[in-house]
């Protein structure tokens, strides 16, 4: 972008349609049923219906959020030079999803191991997803998304909230802080050895877990692919990090298929995030 790199975070005017909540009554015909939703969150222009919808319901459009994150951003000790932001429409524009990235945020934990700093974020008007932005730093070697293991660095927000930017620019903050604190925590990955059983154990306890009835089950296709790619040369706790985070990213199995949706990428971080935080990996840190 010319002039100002913040106009990358302006949505595409197409997106700016106006939406209003109405109750059903008035944009159903009568006979049909919505259960407890005795609203509709409607797209005034065309009168499509995007979700049923409780009278606590808020509308956040997207717009705001944009303008609200512009202003967070803005006011960040961010270098802006070079930032772009790619955005996603989902569900005939009822989910949007940006990737804002800041080429001249990086570290550097070893020679030629670069890690960007980006955010992420998502939002919709239908339901499906709440608000939520966190810290998504990108390991450019292999553009595996990278993961914190406490959520100090993120925000979700159920659509009966406010935004608050004066928390969300903190949090931001402590996202930053905690970003250029990592060089260290990586280069102690990067010289803790860790052996093929403690890497299987690892994984089938945490990433490779599901829980049926409340009865722990291991997924053993994740299982699987996890330990193919530890196979292939793992040694370290880093390896087993980033195998990880290309888990949660893009890896789908014997091969690299692309990128997960967002909603996917959104729950295996998630996992990643408390896999970094369980006793197991605590106790390899500390070996």
């Amino acid at each position: 972008y010319e002039g100002n790199p913040l106009d990358c975070l302006t949505v595409p005017d197409w997106y700016d349609f106006p939406v209003v909540k109405k109750k059903t009554s008035e944009v159903l015909k009568e006979g049909y049923s919505t259960g407890n939703n005795d609203y509709s969150v409607v797209r005034e222009d065309t009168n499509h219906i995007f979700a049923y919808v409780k009278k606590t319901h808020k509308i956040v459009r997207s717009t705001e959020i944009m303008e609200g994150m512009r202003t967070v951003i803005q006011e960040s000790e961010l270098n802006l030079n070079g930032m772009t932001c790619k955005f996603n429409f989902r569900n005939s524009g009822a989910e949007l999803h940006a990737r804002i990235t800041f080429p001249k945020t990086v570290i550097e934990p070893r020679v030629g191991d670069i890690i960007r700093y980006g955010i992420v974020l998502g939002t919709s008007i239908n339901r499906t997803i709440a608000f939520f932005h966190r810290t998504h730093a990108c390991r450019l070697i292999c553009l595996n998304g990278m993961t914190n293991a406490h959520d100090t660095y993120a925000t979700f927000h159920k659509h009966t909230t406010s935004l608050d930017l004066e928390k969300e620019a903190q949090k931001m903050s402590n996202g930053i802080e905690a970003f250029f604190e990592s060089t260290g925590t990586y280069q102690r990955w990067m010289n803790t050895s860790v052996s093929n059983t403690d890497t299987h154990q690892l994984f089938k306890t945490t990433l490779a877990r599901k829980y049926v009835g409340g009865v722990p089950k291991t997924k053993e296709k994740d299982l699987k692919t996890l330990m193919i790619e530890w196979n292939r040369g793992g040694d370290t706790l880093w390896d087993v990090y980033n195998i990880a985070t290309a888990w949660a990213t893009h890896l789908h199995g014997h091969e690299d298929r692309g990128g997960w949706k967002p909603s996917t990428q959104k729950t295996r971080h998630g996992s990643v995030s408390s896999m970094l935080r369980s006793e197991m990996w605590h106790e390899l840190e500390d070996a």
